[in-house]
């Protein structure tokens, strides 16, 4: 475990404290803001886009939408599309950041976790990551409606993704986080209790994964092994049928053993009933058979 200390530029912590990051804080570039945000729009649902889907999704001037997107294809990050005056991502762009943990990005363990479980279990599973306060989901493969999109920012206090990664810091830290929040929430009722969230990091911790229940649906997370050195991942599956838990949990765990080369441990779960290998090899996420307790 360790302990993520987060400064805002021009402001210093006392000795003892441990500042903690405001990004909302930040004043935006435009331009810059921009740029990710037509990166992010494609995604498998969306291949390609025009200027007008661009402009009108974001609510830029067509003309500066037209601007940056051809500025964007002389730069090699956008190639002209199959629909003649669409645009899509050139390979240039799957190139930016592939030296970033390559243990789980570059060979291709971290979304092939995601999709995995995805095929296994047949429901949602988000991928996300925090920086500070901010919790924002980094890839969702959807199976339902009323999901987060790429990048939507998520709350860290409530959330089992949110909960799995406040593992992850000192709890002085995660005090701050409850007192920062809290400050701009209206209604008392809707503030986060810190010693009521604290006994659920103890729970969590102790069992390996977070889960959090809203209108229903259980969310289930855990962290993506990986070095303490390094920005966490979480991965959460989202279910309408809690009795599912514990198959979920377990189907969790053989995956992400599997993926990162743990066969011996992978093989054990599935040997001693935990997981069965049809719901492992199933081609049907729909019709997958869980092993049963």
């Amino acid at each position: 475990m360790f302990l993520r200390i987060e400064r805002q530029r021009g402001v210093r912590a006392k000795r003892g404290e441990v500042a903690v990051a405001r990004p909302y804080d930040v004043k935006p570039v435009k331009s810059a803001q921009r740029v990710f945000e037509i990166l992010e729009y494609f995604d498998a649902l969306h291949p390609e886009a025009t200027v007008s889907e661009i402009a009108d999704r974001y609510g830029y001037p067509q003309s500066s939408a037209s601007e940056l997107l051809n500025y964007m294809v002389a730069l090699g990050y956008l190639c002209r599309g199959s629909r003649g005056r669409s645009f899509r991502l050139t390979i240039r762009v799957s190139m930016l950041g592939s030296w970033v943990q390559p243990n789980l990005i570059r060979t291709g363990h971290l979304l092939g976790i995601v999709d995995d479980i995805a095929e296994c279990t047949g429901r949602t599973v988000i991928l996300s990551s925090n920086s500070g306060v901010d919790l924002y989901c980094l890839h969702v493969v959807p199976s339902g409606e009323n999901l987060p999109v790429h990048q939507e920012v998520l709350p860290i206090l409530s959330s089992a993704d949110g909960k799995a990664l406040l593992l992850t810091c000192g709890r002085e830290l995660v005090r701050k986080y409850v007192h920062r929040l809290n400050a701009s929430v209206e209604r008392d009722e809707d503030r986060i209790r810190y010693d009521a969230l604290s006994d659920e990091l103890d729970v969590a911790a102790a069992q390996g994964y977070a889960r959090s229940l809203d209108g229903g649906v259980l969310s289930i997370a855990m962290l993506i092994p990986n070095s303490g050195k390094e920005e966490q991942v979480a991965i959460c599956v989202k279910t309408a049928e809690p009795s599912e838990e514990a198959q979920i949990v377990r189907m969790l765990r053989v995956v992400i053993c599997r993926r990162l080369g743990l066969i011996r441990v992978a093989n054990d779960l599935v040997e001693t009933g935990s997981v069965s290998n049809t719901a492992m090899q199933s081609k049907s996420p729909r019709a997958i058979s869980y092993a049963q307790n």
